[in-house]
């Protein structure tokens, strides 16, 4: 006979211990008698391991449609050490629900025809749940201010996607301790200064702040977050300066995406600024080898340095920039991002010694590398205007096919392997 206690001799420490094994769909069925009502209460529910599953599968209280909206109340009523709350974007838009308008509301905000007859849900209900640590409020239609949204002492995932007109502020998230991950995308009413991240910068890992036209600062303000790993402020007014960032700055930083009011994050307005540029990228890039996110850079269309082509695509002036490897032999180089329309690669680590085991495989790499220069060998950066003119004057334009000479073009072109265009691995 088993020494093992039946479970109604169970406290109610020891049952909640026995359940928190149970996902939230599973507790609810578990209620069964008021002692176990009462431990499920007091149960921590165990959030999903897994964000690589469907919605219809997720472990997490996930609202799909308007039942699952209008049950939030009982379910947090059942379940209040609930950890994580999502809503689809698959809601954007949504006529099954709509939420209570906050304080200040845009009156002028027009709701669909089809919301009229729809049932009003208030997400106050969620101030309830102390122990929630992961709240997604993607697609909802929320108007004005609910400061009660940011009162989670444990709250360690924010993110709030394309939720209507919901007014809020960068300093709100002060009031989120632990938070490690924020997300904000196309928020139309989000302002505040990144300045005010500084307050919780010791435990934020990603920052999010995409589509967000109302947030300002500079990039400087994040610098010394010990943890941050990603970081993506696309269309945004935040300005800066690649070319200071220290070298004890982003130190953890593995994923970025720049707006372009931050210099050097995408155009740069003088070819002499760019080896400054990117050292800096090699130098982030060298301390967290995994880095990516970051741009093909381009010479600004308003630079005086700027000219147009000559009318043959082959020979576009080289005003991108890319990085390029040879094997572990970092470099960049101006290129046209067409075949034979790269200048010489500047390279920032030395040759490796021949004697190296993976000297034979850096050849083949940087001979394919050479092969991508033609029209601008000898060239490290992009030829002035005069000197491109000068180059096609010198040069014959290259003949362009029509329905008279395909035929022997092609034919020309494939049996010259010298001809046969080479493919690099663009990093």
């Amino acid at each position: 006979m088993s020494n093992l206690p039946a479970a109604d001799m169970l406290g109610l420490d020891e049952l909640s211990q026995v359940l928190g094994f149970l996902s939230w769909k599973e507790l609810l069925k578990s209620r069964v008698c008021s002692k176990w009502r009462e431990a499920v209460k007091v149960t921590l529910v165990p959030p999903s391991m897994s964000r690589k599953i469907s919605w219809m599968e997720n472990p997490d209280y996930f609202i799909v449609n308007r039942e699952y909206a209008l049950a939030l109340n009982w379910v947090v009523d059942a379940l209040p050490r609930i950890q994580t709350i999502h809503t689809g974007f698959f809601l954007k838009g949504t006529t099954t629900f709509m939420v209570e308008k906050g304080d200040a509301p845009i009156e002028s905000y027009v709701y669909h025809p089809e919301n009229r007859e729809s049932p009003w849900i208030d997400f106050r209900v969620l101030t309830r749940l102390r122990d929630l640590r992961s709240l997604s409020l993607e697609g909802l239609s929320f108007n004005g201010s609910y400061d009660y949204l940011f009162n989670f002492p444990k709250l360690e995932v924010l993110n709030i996607t394309y939720t209507g007109h919901l007014r809020w502020d960068l300093s709100m998230v002060a009031q989120l301790p632990k938070l490690k991950k924020l997300h904000a995308t196309e928020n139309s009413e989000l302002t505040g200064n990144l300045e005010s991240l500084k307050v919780i910068g010791s435990t934020l890992e990603e920052i999010v702040l995409s589509k967000c036209q109302k947030v300002e600062g500079s990039i400087k303000s994040l610098a010394k977050f010990p943890r941050l790993k990603k970081l993506s402020l696309t269309k945004t007014k935040i300005i800066g300066d690649i070319r200071e960032i220290g070298k004890d700055d982003f130190e953890a930083l593995s994923e970025v995406d720049l707006p372009s009011g931050v210099y050097g994050g995408e155009v740069i307005k003088k070819i002499e600024d760019a080896p400054d540029i990117m050292q800096v990228w090699y130098r982030l890039n060298k301390r967290n080898p995994g880095l990516s996110g970051y741009p093909r850079w381009n010479l600004s269309e308003d630079s005086p340095q700027h000219y147009a082509a000559d009318g043959h695509p082959p020979r576009d002036p080289p005003f991108e920039i890319e990085f390029v490897r040879a094997e572990t032999r970092l470099g960049w180089r101006w290129t046209n991002c067409m075949a034979h329309g790269s200048c010489e690669t500047n390279w920032f680590d030395p040759e490796p010694d021949p004697t190296d085991p993976r000297y034979d495989a850096y050849l083949i790499h940087f001979e394919r590398l050479a092969k991508d220069v033609s029209f601008y060998e000898g060239f490290h950066s992009p030829p002035t205007q005069m000197q491109y003119e000068e180059l096609n004057d010198t040069i014959p334009p290259p003949l362009i096919p029509n329905r008279n000479n395909f035929a022997s073009l092609m034919h020309d072109y494939v049996s010259d392997d010298d001809n046969m265009p080479d493919l690099i691995d663009r990093d």
